[in-house]
């Protein structure tokens, strides 16, 4: 089952990485390498799973970004061939993926350096740092006797 956590967390870091798309410049930590779906150990008989998605803006829910989100998230798990069917209500025999993940601001000022580098129309330059953290939970189906 590792295997599959590890794919997931690949497919979620690669999801995260292109739904921060902007007018800004950014900079990605190129430490954590992506790897394609292709070569992901996949099981020799998928099974279906539920997935409970969640975005969170410095722990709390954010509804709009999870409603945003919600079927790039879906798609990207559905594509990734882990899984038979990706759905949001339960199936019978099927396993359970949580995922959420929290934008964490790491600096108290973010606004007040967005209304400066706003107001100079991106003449005064300024950089904001966000964090991120991703958690996944999955449960395989029960077994069956």
């Amino acid at each position: 089952m590792t295997h599959v956590i590890r794919a997931l967390r690949g497919l979620m870091l690669a999801a995260l990485i292109a739904s921060l798309g902007g007018c800004a410049a950014m900079y990605v930590d190129g430490n954590t390498p992506e790897v394609p779906a292709a070569q992901y150990r996949k099981p020799g008989q998928p099974q279906d799973v539920q997935l409970i998605w969640e975005f969170q803006t410095n722990g709390a829910a954010n509804a709009r970004a999870t409603d945003m989100l919600k079927a790039r998230v879906q798609e990207q798990i559905a594509a990734s061939g882990l899984f038979a069917k990706v759905g949001e209500a339960p199936t019978p025999g099927s396993g359970l993926l949580t995922l959420t993940v929290n934008n964490i601001a790491l600096s108290d000022d973010a606004a007040s350096k967005g209304f400066i580098a706003g107001l100079t129309f991106g003449l005064a330059g300024q950089t904001v740092a966000d964090g991120y953290a991703c958690t996944m939970r999955y449960t395989p189906a029960p077994a069956r006797w």
